[in-house]
């Protein structure tokens, strides 16, 4: 597995299996508590988000036609990581629960008009992950509407900075065989982030950008998540089509300017990356392969 691809995965998977375990037992009213259970705290008032994986639960009964919200408040710029896990049937049968994330104002920024289905691991559904977002800091809800009743919610957070490329005069440098550079893209909005490279001699200027950690809001299904889009500039003269990058672990392409043989010309390439809407959110890594 590529370097690239197991940062984002370890970044989806913060949150331990182990503590929403425990976090379903104090729900369920076991007669002990244990060791792995006594972080898991009961949903009083708005949810504090640290940056430390924190499980809650709540008793309060649901109302399964509607969402109910929950506020939380975020400190800083960052991923937020959500792990929701409802009861399951009187037979057995486990049932899902429906997600959104709302802005201060109660309005949804980053999910379909149906929410993002979380199956009864608390992973959304069909992967082994939690449903991320990309968040700025302030006050936010998480809506919740579970086919049974709400009984555990997981709570992880990873800061990552707001960036302050979002101009050509700011491009951020890159250099061909650096590290992977990590931008975040906050939910309910589209920015544009510049990056620049210089071109020391006609060659291959190929940049690999991880997609990986970029989630689609659950609106994969709906086509309402446009992922990445790029386009990349030589001086201010673009270089080939637009190109959209789709949600994925791995996106690779070459850049062509005036050259044969898929080589680069001499000079200052710019890159442009936008998220293609307000539900396209999260981060992403680029680097200029050497």
């Amino acid at each position: 597995m590529a370097e690239n691809e197991k940062q984002s995965r370890k970044l989806s998977r913060k949150i331990s299996a182990v503590t929403l375990a425990g976090a379903l037992s104090v729900c369920c009213s076991m007669p002990a508590l244990t060791a792995d259970a006594a972080d898991i705290k009961p949903i009083k008032g708005t949810i504090p988000v640290t940056k430390e994986a924190v499980g809650w639960y709540t008793t309060e009964k649901m109302d399964n036609s509607k969402y109910t919200l929950y506020a939380i408040k975020v400190p800083e710029s960052g991923v937020l990581s959500v792990s929701p896990i409802s009861a399951s049937a009187a037979d057995g049968t486990k049932l899902p629960t429906r997600m959104k994330l709302y802005n201060s104002s109660k309005v949804s920024i980053a999910d379909s008009k149906d929410g993002v289905l979380i199956n009864n691991s608390g992973y959304k559904d069909g992967t082994e992950y939690p449903q991320m977002y990309g968040v700025k800091r302030g006050t936010y809800y998480l809506g919740f509407k579970p086919k049974g009743n709400l009984l555990a919610l997981g709570i992880d957070y990873t800061p990552v900075s707001m960036p302050k490329n979002t101009k050509k005069s700011k491009a951020t440098v890159l250099k061909k065989g650096g590290k992977y550079k990590m931008k975040l893209f906050a939910a309910g909005s589209v920015k544009s982030h510049w990056f620049k490279v210089k071109q020391k001699k006609t060659g291959k200027l190929k940049f690999t950008i991880n997609a990986g950690g970029m989630m689609d809001g659950g609106n994969a299904s709906s086509g309402k998540s446009k992922g990445l889009k790029v386009q990349v500039y030589c001086g201010s003269k673009k270089v080939g089509k637009t190109q959209t990058l789709n949600k994925g672990y791995k996106s690779t392409f070459t850049v062509t300017y005036r050259a044969k043989k898929g080589k680069a010309r001499k000079g200052t390439y710019y890159l442009k990356v936008t998220n293609a809407n307000k539900y396209a959110n999260g981060v992403y890594q680029i680097k200029v392969n050497k």
